[in-house]
């Protein structure tokens, strides 16, 4: 039980009591009671006296009329109510009230806040997603189907669905190799060629304050927002075909080397796929101004198509 004092007039005041009583998996009923505290050796009577208590985020108030009532020392319940509020997905701190009105004798309002603890929703492990589907579109990518089973009524619903893709970087070898996707008992494989990354490895390093790191076969930034454009770049040579190049949050971008006018003929924010001649490229990989550095570890990539 949560409990407090409110502000003294004359010689009396209210205290606020409020708990849980009872709980539901959505909902709590919490109990705020209007107490009225006497000082010892003394009283008070008054007509037309009058009470409330409030809980935060149920609209109305719960206030009762008391007539006449007699102050006498110690403490005395004079209005009690249950609300029923319902539960969110997370713990919080409910804000409750309570307030005694006295016209006459020692007159005043005497007004007590007092927070309880209400816990969050109770969800359960929600069921999975069935009756899953792949379909191939090319080399690169596939159209995936299911049906969501959410059960919002036995409190599973859905969130979030995460779709994990696995990349020919640190994952499959290159060459012709399958992919698996699973949900609960249903299982679907289909066939696709895993290319080689061309992306050369670039100089680890800080610049504008964002450090660029290698873990494993991927890549992790580190540091602050860069308050300009900021990048990593190495000369390559490529053969002539078709190119398709994705940064997994980072910018790739591929100018003809040499070329100081910064003509981008691979961008991956607005030309992620062309067909460039045989010959020598600068490759970068880059931050824009003012992009947040991704999290955790990325896996850019560029690869031949044909």
């Amino acid at each position: 039980m949560a409990n407090a004092y409110g502000n003294q007039v004359g010689h009396w005041k209210v205290k606020v009591n409020a708990w849980v009583v009872s709980s539901t998996a959505t909902s709590d009923t919490i109990r705020v009671q209007a107490i009225a505290v006497m000082s010892s050796g003394w009283w008070t009577e008054s007509s037309n006296c009058s009470a409330s208590v409030w809980i935060q985020g149920v609209t109305d108030s719960s206030g009762a009329s008391l007539g006449y009532q007699r102050l006498n020392p110690g403490e005395r319940t004079v209005h009690s109510h249950d609300f029923v509020v319902g539960r969110t997905e997370d713990a919080r701190s409910l804000s409750c009230r309570a307030s005694l009105t006295v016209p006459y004798g020692e007159p005043g309002t005497s007004t007590a806040s007092v927070n309880v603890n209400a816990s969050g929703i109770k969800y359960k492990e929600p069921d999975e997603p069935s009756k899953l589907s792949i379909a191939r579109v090319n080399d690169t990518s596939a159209k995936l189907t299911w049906k969501n089973n959410p059960d919002n009524d036995d409190l599973k619903p859905y969130k979030q669905l995460v779709i994990d893709r696995q990349g020919g970087t640190g994952g499959a070898a290159v060459g012709t190799t399958t992919i698996t996707l699973t949900s609960g008992n249903e299982r679907v494989t289909l066939p696709v060629t895993v290319r080689d990354n061309l992306l050369p490895k670039f100089s680890a390093g800080t610049q504008n304050g964002v450090t660029l790191a290698y873990e494993g076969t991927g890549i992790r930034f580190t540091g602050t927002t860069p308050t300009t454009f900021t990048q990593w770049s190495r000369p390559v040579t490529l053969e002539a075909g078709d190119y398709h190049a994705d940064g997994d949050g980072a910018l790739i971008k591929i100018t003809a080397y040499g070329d100081t006018t910064g003509t981008a003929l691979i961008d991956t924010r607005t030309i992620p796929q062309a067909t460039l001649e045989a010959g020598r490229y600068t490759v970068a990989i880059a931050l824009t101004a003012k992009q947040t550095p991704p999290d955790g570890i990325r896996h850019p990539y560029l690869e031949r198509l044909d």
